[in-house]
């Protein structure tokens, strides 16, 4: 599938399921190359690991903005196909590659226009924690981001990392 039919179909199967915070293009970067290896699109059968995901995401971004209004939530990496996953340095088992993970960061505009933090990693990682559903997820806190992910609804316990 090419780019651009990803993100028309993928973008529109977003939109169908309710996800209006989050685009096709930012969960799936179709194309990206890293080390020769060009990021394929996500198979359909693994499109609804991502809606269950983000619907959490969009939760979790009521509650960023809750204690920074006009915060925005980008996802910095989401869906990557296994080959992909190995060049980037992504783990065996990455969820990633499930298309039910997503690493995200927070970020405001400040008065100078630059973009700024809205909240540490570890802020965002309890607020998903507080989540009733929470026992589902998979958490990693890392410097400059927090990983989220639903792999109980895969059938895998919950998880608590440190990255």
């Amino acid at each position: 599938m090419t780019r651009e039919q990803f993100n028309q179909e993928f973008g529109a199967f977003l939109i169908h399921e309710g996800i209006y915070h989050f685009g096709a293009r930012e969960c799936c970067p179709v194309g990206t190359m890293s080390r020769g290896v060009v990021l394929r699109a996500p198979p359909r059968p693994l499109w609804p690991n991502a809606i269950r995901t983000l619907h959490r995401l969009e939760r979790l971004r009521s509650e960023i903005r809750e204690r920074v209004p006009n915060a925005i939530v980008r996802i910095n990496s989401g869906y990557r196909d296994p080959e992909y996953n190995a060049v980037v340095g992504g783990s065996s088992g990455s969820l990633h590659c499930m298309f039910a993970a997503f690493d995200i960061v927070p970020w405001v505009q400040s008065r100078s226009g630059t973009w700024e933090r809205a909240l540490a990693p570890a802020e965002v990682l309890r607020l998903a924690d507080a989540f009733p559903d929470s026992d589902k997820f998979g958490l990693g806190l890392y410097s400059t981001f927090t990983h989220i992910d639903t792999r109980g609804y895969l059938g895998q316990p919950k998880a608590r990392w440190n990255g």
